[in-house]
C-alpha cells in the first residue's frame, strides 16, 4: 500500500511538471526533525533551463502567507541572488551570490542544500547537481564543514529528514 502511495505521489510530481508547474521544497519542522515538503507553484516557462530558474526565484521567494502559517519556511537568505544556471547533459550547475552562505547552523544549512538539490531534480532528466557561490565551486557549508558533494548525484525519489 505504501510503495503504491509513493508511486502516486511521484507520478503526480513528474505530471504536474509536464503541465507547466514547477514543483519546489520548502523545509517543514517536525516534532524532532525536519523534512521537505512539496509545493507547486505556476511557471510560464516552456524550456527547462528557465523553469528551473523560476524554481530557484521561488525558492528564493520562500513560501506564501498560507504555506507559512502551515509550518513551511524556506532556509534562503532574503538577499540571495541566482547568478547563472547551466544545464550539461543529466547536470545542472546553479551559482549563487555569496547571500547563500548565510543560513546559521547546521540543520538550516542541511535545509537549504536539501532545497536546492531536491528542486533542480524534480526534472525526470536532472540526476546531478553541482552548487556554486560567486562563481567558486562550494566544497563544504559553514563552520560545521559540512561537505557538500560536487556533483551531489540522485539515488533515489526519497525525500531527507534531518
Amino acid at each position: 500500500m505504501l510503495l503504491s502511495l509513493v508511486a502516486i505521489g511521484i507520478f503526480s510530481y513528474r505530471t504536474l511538471n509536464s503541465l507547466g508547474n514547477q514543483i519546489v521544497y520548502f523545509v517543514k519542522s517536525e516534532d524532532n526533525h525536519f523534512s521537505l515538503q512539496a509545493v507547486v507553484r505556476n511557471s510560464e516557462s516552456k524550456a527547462l533551463k528557465d523553469k528551473l530558474v523560476d524554481a530557484m526565484e521561488f525558492l528564493i521567494a520562500g513560501p506564501k502567507e498560507n504555506e507559512k502559517n502551515q509550518g513551511l519556511a524556506t532556509n534562503f537568505f532574503k538577499d540571495t541572488k541566482l547568478l547563472s544556471l547551466k544545464i550539461v547533459a543529466d547536470e545542472v550547475s546553479v551559482d549563487f551570490s555569496n547571500e547563500f552562505l548565510h543560513p546559521q547552523g547546521i540543520s538550516a544549512l542541511e535545509g537549504l542544500i536539501n532545497q536546492v538539490f531536491y528542486t533542480l531534480s524534480q526534472a525526470n532528466s536532472i540526476n546531478k547537481v553541482r552548487l556554486l557561490v560567486d562563481g567558486s565551486p562550494l566544497n563544504y557549508i559553514g563552520g560545521e564543514g559540512i561537505i557538500v558533494d560536487q556533483p551531489w548525484i540522485k539515488t533515489s525519489d526519497d525525500l531527507p529528514k534531518w
